[in-house]
C-alpha cells in the first residue's frame, strides 16, 4: 500500500506542473498570436526627376516619386542594386555615380519592397543622353539615346543660315540606314532684338497670327529666352515654315533654331510622340 501510495505521489509531482503549463498556454491563445500581420504593398514609380542626365557627369542624385515607398525598400538601376535614402511613402532619392553615368542609352529602374506581401514595381526608365561638342560651331549640347552614336554635319554660311548642324543616327525604322533626325542652325540677329521682337520680325506673319493666338510662347530656358512652338498653327497664319523653337544666344547676334528633320522623326527611334516636345526644348535649353 505504501508502495502504490509513493508511485501515486511522484505521478502527481509529474502531472500537475505540466497541466500547470497547459492552462497557462490555453489562457494565452494556444501560443499563437491574434494580431494580424499587414502585407507591404507593392511600390509604384509614377516620375523620375531629373528627366535625364548628360553621359560623362561626375554624379547624379535622382528623386523617384511613386506611391508605396518604405523605408526598407530597395531600388536599382540597370539592374545594379543603389542605395535608397527614405524620404516618405512618395518618394525615394538615389545617387548615380560616375560608372553609372559614362554612357549613354535609356536604363530601368525598379523599386522592391521586402515580404510580407511586397514585390518589385514596374520599371521605369531614366535617360542618360550623349554630349555632343561641334568644333565647327563652337557649339556643345545634348542629345537623346538614339542607339547609335549620333553623326553630326556640319555646313557652313548659305542663303539663309549662318551654319547649320544636321544630326544622323542609324535609323530601326529603315533597317538601321543612317537617317537625319535633328537639325540645328543659326540665324542673324544684327540689331541685337529679344527673342520676341526677332520672332515678330523674321518669322511671324503681318498680324503677329502665332504669338497672339498662343501658338508660339516665350519660355525661359536654362541658357535664355525662347519662343516655342504651343500648340497648333491657326488657319489665319500667313507666313511660311516655321520650326519648332528658336533660341537668342548669349551674345544676343544669333538665334538659333531647332526642328526635327524631314528625313525621319524621333517617333521611329522608340521615343512617344508626346515626349517630342520636351525632347526638342531640352535640346534647345541645353545649347552652350
Amino acid at each position: 500500500m505504501k508502495e502504490r501510495w509513493k508511485k501515486l505521489s511522484l505521478l502527481s509531482l509529474l502531472i500537475l506542473p505540466m497541466l500547470g503549463a497547459v492552462v497557462f498556454i490555453v489562457a494565452c491563445g494556444g501560443g499563437r498570436s491574434s494580431q494580424s500581420v499587414t502585407p507591404n504593398p507593392v511600390p509604384s514609380i509614377q516620375s523620375v526627376s531629373p528627366t535625364f542626365v548628360t553621359a560623362g557627369a561626375s554624379s547624379q542624385t535622382l528623386t523617384v516619386s511613386g506611391t508605396g515607398f518604405l523605408a526598407s525598400s530597395t531600388v536599382t538601376f540597370n539592374g545594379a542594386p543603389h542605395s535608397a535614402s527614405f524620404v516618405n511613402s512618395g518618394q525615394l532619392n538615389i545617387t548615380l555615380t560616375t560608372s553609372d553615368l559614362a554612357s549613354a542609352g535609356n536604363f530601368p529602374i525598379v523599386v522592391t519592397n521586402p515580404p510580407p506581401g511586397g514585390g518589385s514595381s514596374a520599371s521605369d526608365t531614366f535617360a542618360i543622353w550623349n554630349s555632343v561638342a561641334n568644333t565647327s560651331s563652337s557649339l556643345t549640347f545634348s542629345v537623346p539615346p538614339l542607339g547609335t552614336t549620333p553623326q553630326i554635319t556640319y555646313s557652313g554660311s548659305s542663303s539663309y543660315a549662318l551654319f547649320s548642324l544636321e544630326i544622323a543616327a542609324a535609323n530601326p525604322h529603315y533597317g538601321n540606314a543612317v537617317t537625319p533626325v535633328i537639325r540645328l542652325f543659326a540665324l542673324s540677329n544684327p540689331s541685337q532684338e529679344s527673342i520676341q521682337q526677332w520672332f515678330e520680325d523674321n518669322v511671324d506673319d503681318a498680324s503677329g497670327t502665332l504669338i497672339a493666338s498662343g501658338a508660339f510662347q516665350l519660355q525661359t530656358l536654362a541658357n535664355g529666352q525662347a519662343i516655342i512652338d504651343a500648340g497648333p498653327i491657326p488657319s489665319t497664319y500667313q507666313g511660311g515654315p516655321v520650326a519648332y523653337g528658336y533660341l537668342l544666344s548669349s551674345s544676343q547676334n544669333e538665334v538659333y533654331v531647332i526642328t526635327q528633320s524631314q528625313g525621319a522623326q524621333l517617333t521611329e527611334f522608340g521615343y512617344s510622340a508626346s515626349s517630342v516636345p520636351n525632347i526638342l526644348t531640352s535640346i534647345l535649353g541645353s545649347i552652350q
